[in-house]
C-alpha cells in the first residue's frame, strides 16, 4: 500500500513528468517488483534520439510517447533476488545470476 494518495501520486508523476532527461541513445531501463517472486525486474528498451533529440523505435523510426503508446518489447530481462527484503542477504553469499552482457554501457 502507498503512504500516498492517488492525487498525490498523480501530482508527483505530474510535476517529475516535467524534468530534463538527457537520454541515452543506447536505451533505457525499466525497474519492476515482483513482491510474490521476491525479485527486482530490469527490462532493457533500446531507443534513437533524432535531431529534435526525442527518442524512437530504432525500427520505425517513430517517435517513443509516453502516453498512449501501445506496448513495446523488451530487448533484454534481468531478474534477480530483491536485495531490499533481507538486510543480512550479501551478494558475496549469493550464487551468481545467469546473465547476459549488459547492453547499456556504465558511465
Amino acid at each position: 500500500m502507498s503512504p500516498f494518495s492517488l492525487e498525490q501520486r498523480r501530482s508527483l508523476d505530474e510535476g517529475l513528468s516535467q524534468r530534463f532527461i538527457a537520454l541515452d541513445p543506447a536505451g533505457y531501463f525499466l525497474i519492476k517488483i515482483d513482491r510474490e517472486a521476491g525479485e527486482l525486474i530490469a527490462e532493457h528498451y533500446s531507443n534513437a534520439i533524432d535531431e529534435r533529440g526525442l527518442a524512437t523505435d530504432p525500427d520505425t523510426g517513430e517517435v517513443i510517447s509516453c502516453k498512449g503508446a501501445g506496448p513495446r518489447a523488451a530487448v533484454a530481462v534481468y531478474r534477480g533476488p530483491d536485495k531490499g527484503r533481507d538486510p543480512g542477504n550479501s551478494r558475496d553469499r549469493d550464487p551468481p545470476l545467469p546473465s547476459a552482457p549488459c547492453p547499456t554501457p556504465w558511465r
